[in-house]
Formats: structure tokens, C-alpha cells, sequence
């Protein structure tokens, strides 16, 4: 375990213009509703501000401890796994103290070196792991390639629907992903258009509406703002630079529709306070509220693509990420450590084992067993038995040898 990372947030300030309380004046029973509801969307602002900023914050603290902590780890993994399958190639081609391996065994040993190769080309192109594929594999490169391009094609079209697949081109998966989706992209983009041009629903009206209320309400602060910041028409030069430096900040809510900023500027430029607030007329005041609502959707779309990032990161669901919060991501952080410490080790004294006559025979053992564990987990019972009897069958569904592949399609 790694040492416990301090507290992240004990003195993580708030963002810019949260200590200035946009509110109107006056108890909850001396208020109508609009203004009841403008009191009520500043604070949610308030507050998912401050948890956005939370969650980006860690985040970023998330990410720079990924680059000096988990990828060096990963690294070193990778360099162990390569020294494995090096390790498994000589075995393979020359059993050590010329002591011959079983087919059950080496049926076994292939099919584990394959699977340990395939992450490892799919990130380097060393011509030696390579070579040591073209060995071990019965498929010829061409045959993989056109293997792989079929489980594509089947995987997409039960994604996409098989009209999608017509004409479609690409070698790889990834290829082929990107061209369904880009013409997924454009049905839907005809679906959309299609669908403008029908009447819109009274709903879609009523969204409508409410954005260009929004919309309106933003302009309308922005420009008062504008109006007495700008800089040009300001002759002192200290002033100058503090209202450039508010027209910045003014310029950059309005690039963001952030309405409680623009508001939180007048109050500091003695545009607005409570008492004025209070006097708006409803029509405005339910102008902001339209604004705020657009506020409030846009920070919790903003939250959950940040959780969407640390939960891919740390390979769990988006759903539990959000329940345990961002205080508890360091402790989540340092398992994932402590695993794939764990893994690198395990797979550098595998490789120690298969070098040492004296503990190579149990080593092949302990991997026989690990995919026969993997094949009845996964389900594939056929294989499994035939794999641990004397024909001649492949082991790992997803290592299957060429010769089996080419007489199943012979026998269809």
C-alpha cells in the first residue's frame, strides 16, 4: 500500500465569486415565488459549482498520480509479460534438459502464450513478439486479420443492425467502429432534420421558449455589464486594469451562459443588490430563472462527464464512482496500485519458475489448471474436455489453433 495521499480539498478554495451571495432580500413568506425559486436555483449554483470544482479538482489529481505511479508500474508489467512469453517460446521450441512436454501441456502453454501476447501487439511492434505469434499461431497473418474482420462485422451488426454493415469498409474493429458510428451519425442527423421539419411538439415549443428566455436573460445582464466595464472609455489606468479584468471575467460567464457570475459581477460593480433584486419585475426575475435552470442542467452534465472519466480510469461503474464520492478516489486509487503490483509480480515469478527445472514441471501445472478454471467459468465445456483428453482440439476460445478454425469452416 501506498503512503495515504493528504487530504485533497482541506484548503481547496471556492471558485471565483461564491462569497458574493446573489439573493433577494426578504423571509420565505415575504417572497412570490419567482422569488422563492431565484433564491433557491442560486444556491443549487452555488453548490454544484463547488462539487464540480471538487470532483475536476480531483481529477486532475487523479491523473498526475496515474502518470508518476500507475504507468511506470504498467511499464514494468509489460516488460514482465514479455520476458514471460520469451520464456514460454524457449520451453515450447526447446524443452529445457530435453524433456518433452505433453500435448495437453503444450496445447496449454500455446494457448496461454497467445493470450499474453495479443495485449502486449496490440501496444508495441516489436518484430520479435511477432515472430514469436507467427510460431505459435495456425493462422497465417492473413487469416487472423480476415478472422478478426468477420467477429467484427458479426459484433457490429448486432450493435448497428446488418444494413449498417452493407459496404462498410475498414480492417480492424476499431475501423469499422468508427465508420458504423459515422454512418449511424448520419442516418440519425437525417432523422433529426426530418424531424425539424415536421410541426415540433408543444413540449419541444416549450423548451424553445424556455431557451430563449434563458438566452435573453444572459444577454440582457451581459450587456449592463458591458456597458459600464469597458475599458476604453476609462482614463485612470488602475481602473482601466480592473475593469479589463472584470470585462474578462464577464466575457468568459457569457461564453458559458453563467448567469450567477454576471449577476455576482453587478453586485460587485454596484449594478445590483438585495434590495434591488427584490424590485426586479417578475417577468425578469422569471427570465433568470429560466437561466438559472439552463445553469443548474449544464454543472450536473458537467459532473457526470468528469465521473465518466475517473470511472473508466479506474475501471468501475460511473454509478459507484458518484456514491462514494471524490474524497474516497484515493483509496480506490492505491487498490488498483497494490493489484497490479500484484499482477507484475505474479507474472515475474511465473517466469522464474518456468526457468528453474526444478519448479518448471509445477509451474505448466498451475497454468493447465488456470485455463481449464477460465474455460468452465466462461462456459465452454465442449472445449475444455477436449482440450484435457488426447485429441487434438485448442484450448482458449480465443486462441484457437488455425487447423481447427479452417476444418469447422470445411465442415460447414
Amino acid at each position: 500500500m501506498t503512503k495515504q495521499q493528504g487530504r485533497l480539498f482541506d484548503d481547496l478554495p471556492l471558485p471565483e465569486g461564491l462569497t458574493n451571495v446573489v439573493k433577494i432580500a426578504g423571509s420565505s413568506k415575504q417572497l412570490d415565488p419567482a422569488q422563492r425559486t431565484f433564491n433557491r436555483l442560486t444556491d443549487q449554483v452555488r453548490e454544484k459549482r463547488e462539487t464540480v470544482a471538487r470532483w475536476k479538482a480531483q481529477f486532475d489529481h487523479l491523473h498526475q498520480r496515474a502518470l508518476s505511479e500507475m504507468m511506470p508500474l504498467l511499464e514494468e508489467t509489460q516488460r514482465a509479460q514479455t520476458d514471460l512469453v520469451k520464456h514460454l517460446d524457449a520451453l515450447l521450441s526447446k524443452p529445457s534438459g530435453g524433456k518433452r512436454l505433453s500435448q495437453k501441456r503444450r496445447n496449454a502453454l500455446g494457448e496461454y502464450l497467445l493470450w499474453l501476447l495479443e495485449p502486449l501487439l496490440a501496444q508495441t511492434d516489436d518484430p520479435e513478439l511477432k515472430a514469436i505469434r507467427d510460431r505459435h499461431s495456425a493462422l497465417t497473418n492473413e487469416e487472423e486479420a480476415e478472422l478478426e474482420r468477420e467477429m467484427a462485422r458479426a459484433m457490429l451488426g448486432e450493435m448497428f443492425g446488418d444494413e449498417v454493415l452493407d459496404g462498410l469498409e475498414g480492417d480492424t474493429l476499431e475501423d469499422m467502429l468508427a465508420n458504423a458510428q459515422a454512418r449511424m451519425a448520419e442516418k440519425q442527423s437525417a432523422q433529426q432534420k426530418a424531424a425539424k421539419a415536421r410541426r415540433p411538439s408543444r413540449k419541444a415549443q416549450q423548451l424553445a421558449e424556455a431557451q430563449q428566455e434563458a438566452d435573453r436573460a444572459v444577454r440582457e445582464t451581459y450587456r449592463k455589464l458591458a456597458s459600464q466595464l469597458h475599458p476604453d472609455r476609462e482614463m485612470d489606468e488602475d481602473e482601466r486594469q480592473r475593469k479589463t479584468a472584470l470585462m474578462q471575467r464577464a466575457n468568459e460567464a457569457y461564453a458559458k451562459n453563467d448567469l450567477l457570475t454576471l449577476l455576482t459581477l453587478q453586485l460587485e460593480c454596484e449594478q445590483l443588490d438585495a434590495d434591488r433584486l427584490a424590485e426586479l419585475p417578475e417577468a425578469r426575475i422569471e427570465r433568470f430563472n429560466h437561466a438559472l435552470r439552463e445553469q443548474v442542467r449544464a454543472l450536473d452534465a458537467e459532473k457526470q462527464e468528469i465521473i465518466d472519466h475517473i470511472a473508466a480510469g479506474l475501471n468501475d461503474s460511473p454509478r459507484f464512482i458518484a456514491r462514494v464520492g471524490p474524497d474516497a478516489l484515493d483509496a480506490l486509487f492505491d487498490k488498483r496500485l497494490d493489484d497490479a503490483r500484484a499482477e507484475c509480480e505474479a507474472i515475474k515469478q511465473r517466469a522464474a519458475a518456468l526457468a528453474d527445472p526444478t519448479r518448471q514441471t509445477q509451474a505448466i501445472d498451475a497454468i493447465v489448471a488456470e485455463l481449464r478454471a477460465f474455460e468452465e467459468e466462461m462456459g465452454f465445456g465442449e472445449l475444455v474436455t477436449a482440450m484435457f483428453t488426447d485429441e487434438d482440439t485448442p484450448s482458449t476460445p480465443s486462441h484457437r489453433s488455425g487447423g481447427d478454425r479452417r476444418k469447422k469452416k470445411k465442415r460447414r
